[in-house]
């Protein structure tokens, strides 16, 4: 839980960062002598504005989770239920657009979750849940409104004419042509610096700097490391996402079996939380490198962390057959090796 209290202090910060620097100082950055670059988006700690999207987009969910399912009282509850909601206002103002999708995202694999674990609840109060649904509504149609100018100027068609973003399947393009060179092993470890300028399209504006980074990280990890490091990081996911959903199907079982335990746990809400923050900033990688910004990447391994012991109900376990055993297996060898 000390880990949830760092993510809560990082996340006011950047709240509180956010706030000044969209009413007072957009180029106000915490560290002296240098300036933000991104002077027309807020950013918070991050220079970056999408990078501070990815990193709110996974933190809302689980601070959402947390306040669902956390042993805490109703005081702390709200807190975070309202820490969730000033997550995603600060979002909206980065007018990131990969981070609204990977927030739409969490958002809703943490609806799911949820509809999941009561589903035989709701049956009973159809009321209350027609009203929880009225409120989500609500809350995302009012920070809609609130960004509904910004927000129709970055998803306009001009938008993606003016810069880089105009230009990010001629990257990916690169990215799969760097492959071709090596499909199996990859051409090694932030090649695609090299590579993007071989491959450079002569579709691509002159006016486009080259790139670093591919803007997805999973064509990136293709180009880097070949199809072994993609199946490789496949692997990861799944394992980690399995572990997970265990946990939750149990509690589901243990409902749907009569003995109805308790789903005030902190095990389920950082679960949850986690599961659906995971896949928010998957949603997000696929169109940035957020995996490449090692603050992200730590939030990343921190969630994986989670999932790769979430905790469990008191059960008579049987012993796992050989079927049961080999994806277990399996992953004990692919994860060091990645």
């Amino acid at each position: 839980i000390g880990v949830v209290r760092i993510l809560i202090f990082l996340a006011l910060a950047n709240i509180a960062l956010v706030f000044w620097q969209a009413g007072f100082d957009p180029g106000f950055w915490v560290f002296p002598g240098y300036s933000r670059t991104y002077l027309d988006r807020v950013g918070g700690v991050f220079n970056n504005p999408n990078h501070l999207a990815g990193f709110l987009a996974a933190v809302a969910p689980l601070f959402l989770a947390l306040a669902i399912w956390g042993r805490t009282g109703p005081h702390r509850r709200i807190l975070l239920s309202f820490l969730g909601l000033l997550c995603l206002l600060a979002l909206a103002l980065t007018q990131s657009r990969g981070g609204l999708l990977a927030a739409g995202t969490g958002l809703a694999v943490l609806a799911a979750i949820v509809l999941w674990l009561h589903r035989s609840t709701w049956r009973d109060r159809t009321g209350i849940a027609l009203a929880v649904l009225a409120i989500g509504l609500l809350i995302a149609g009012g920070l809609a409104a609130v960004n509904f100018k910004v927000l129709e100027q970055r998803f306009a068609e001009g938008a993606f004419t003016r810069s880089m973003e105009a230009n990010r399947p001629l990257l990916w393009k690169a990215a799969l042509q760097q492959n071709a060179e090596s499909p199996l092993i990859g051409t090694g470890s932030r090649t695609y610096f090299y590579y993007s300028r071989k491959f450079r399209s002569p579709e691509m504006h002159v006016s486009v700097l080259e790139a670093d980074f591919a803007h997805n990280d999973y064509v990136q990890m293709l180009a880097d490391y070949g199809w072994i490091g993609a199946v490789l990081l496949a692997l990861l996911i799944l394992a980690h996402g399995r572990s997970g959903w265990r946990l939750i199907r149990r509690y589901s079982h243990e409902y749907e079996e009569g003995r109805r335990p308790s789903l005030q746990s902190r095990h389920l809400a950082l679960t949850a939380g986690a599961l659906a923050g995971l896949a928010a900033l998957g949603v997000h990688a696929s169109v940035d490198f957020l995996l490449h910004v090692p603050s992200i990447a730590i939030l990343s391994a921190v969630l994986l962390g989670i999932l790769a012991n979430p905790g469990h109900l008191p059960r008579r376990e049987t012993a796992p057959g050989p079927a049961r055993k080999l994806p277990s297996t399996a992953c004990r060898v692919a994860i060091p090796l990645a």
